[in-house]
């Protein structure tokens, strides 16, 4: 800061002396210039407390392994051009060594969960790799399932099967996760029982309709069909961001209260009414951080399901599955401090981009995303639902980016806030990487 703070100085001096270069472009030079040698200055002072961050675990170095690969592999054409293929092969070797780590723990519970769950990531990557939407260089070795057709911009009529499927199953599903910890509990029976399940089912009607209006399945005016649907999708949007949200800030713990069974023998009611009981279980303290941050992912879930096409849809639900599966190997390895956990956060939003029906090209946005939940063009709100269409998975899994650590932590962790900062600047990083190998 202080050298930043005379490279300000010095930069506002010259561009008051010399006013060619213009005073913000000298002080926003002095501000750089400054920076960089104050930390320079600090590295050749004080070398021991700033080590080269090697990686000094196996973990670590699958890390710096699978992000170097990625990058490198934009280099070559034919790497570039098949980038979801060789993020699918990259998940699947974490679940494979995450699978061998977890066969090697001590404790019988931590090996068969580590165990499950890296079979499960293993298999949801695998189901989620049939959704995939072809660029004009694949072909012929590749073949569109995302749409009806290769022509097609429509969904098939099979596909409507899947978000309704996904209201059935996710919020089961993540019940049965919060349950493991005993903190399906407070607000998160309420909101994933119940808002998040109805929420899905709405989204779920929406393509329906949306599917009988481009097929004219129904013999009902088109605006009044029209209305129909983008009432619901702002229905939808509003539970997801608006009721979402302010529950999620004002939400209690996803904790329970067990009290002791009375004793045996009889009572006197007044004098039970003041004694207090000796002890108390409180069920799902010890993921507390976590389920209540679980509720703040369900709301971007929720909407992205929407914007997205059926196919989609089914892709953003597995890999919230995902998510919660990587949250378990994590902790039943021990691993909520490494950076293997924000690395493969990033794998997994890069790999549900091509899988929710995107490449990287200008042909493959969606934009009739942006009339989803409203009628004609209305700035800022219809741009803001094709960044979510098109960055929904990148957007998920970076808010995930907290709970790899908040996951089944003690509430009075020390350090616990320095260790969120250090996973998502980890996340960060690793777009950072590849965004540098792309420029």
């Amino acid at each position: 800061m202080l050298s930043a703070a005379l490279g300000l100085a010095l930069g506002l001096f010259i561009g008051s002396w010399n006013a060619a270069p213009g005073l913000l472009d000298s002080s926003l030079l002095g501000i750089a210039g400054g920076s960089v040698v104050g930390f320079a200055y600090t590295m050749a002072v004080f070398p021991s407390g700033y080590p080269i961050p090697f990686p000094t675990s196996t973990w670590g170095g699958l890390s710096v392994l699978l992000t170097a690969l990625q990058a490198v592999g934009f280099a070559s054409n034919s790497f570039t051009i098949w980038e979801d293929e060789i993020l699918l092969f990259f998940l699947g070797t974490f679940a494979f060594v995450s699978l061998t780590a977890s066969l090697r723990q001590k404790a019988p519970e931590d090996r068969a969960l580590g165990s499950f769950q890296s079979s499960f990531f293993m298999v949801l990557t695998r189901i989620a790799s049939l959704s995939r939407l072809c660029r004009e260089e694949q072909m012929p070795y590749c073949r569109s399932t995302y749409y009806s057709s290769a022509t097609s911009s429509t969904s098939a009529s099979w596909q409507l099967f899947i978000p309704y499927t996904l209201s059935m199953v996710l919020p089961s599903l993540i019940k049965g996760y919060l349950q493991g910890t005993c903190s399906y509990a407070g607000s998160a029976i309420l909101w994933i029982g119940v808002v998040l399940r109805m929420g899905l089912l709405a989204s779920a009607i929406y393509w329906t309709l949306d599917a009988a209006d481009n097929n004219d399945w129904l013999n009902i005016n088109k605006d009044t069909l029209l209305f129909a649907k983008t009432s619901l999708a702002q229905l939808t949007l509003g539970i997801a961001f608006v009721a979402g949200t302010t529950y999620y800030v004002w939400a209690t713990p996803c904790i329970s209260i067990e009290l002791p069974p009375q004793e045996n023998g009889t009572v006197d009611p007044g004098e039970a009414a003041t004694t207090k009981p000796k002890s108390m279980n409180v069920l799902g303290y010890g993921n507390m951080h976590g389920s209540r941050y679980l509720l703040l992912i369900t709301n971007w879930v929720l909407a992205i399901i929407l914007l997205q096409k059926p196919m989609g849809g089914g892709s953003i639900g597995i890999l919230t599955l995902q998510i919660l599966a990587l949250l378990e190997i994590i902790d039943s390895n021990d691993l909520s401090r490494s950076a293997i956990g924000p690395v493969t956060l990033g794998m997994l939003g890069n790999f549900h981009f091509f899988k929710t029906g995107h490449q990287a090209t200008l042909s493959s946005i969606q934009w009739e995303s942006a009339f989803i939940a409203l009628k004609t063009i209305r700035y800022p709100w219809s741009p803001f639902l094709v960044v979510l269409n098109t960055f929904g998975a990148q957007i998920i899994t970076a808010v995930a980016a907290p709970l790899v650590v908040l996951w089944k932590q003690p509430p009075r962790k020390k350090g616990l806030l320095g260790d969120v900062a250090m996973a998502v600047a980890t996340y960060i990083l690793y777009f950072a990487v590849i965004n540098l190998a792309t420029t």
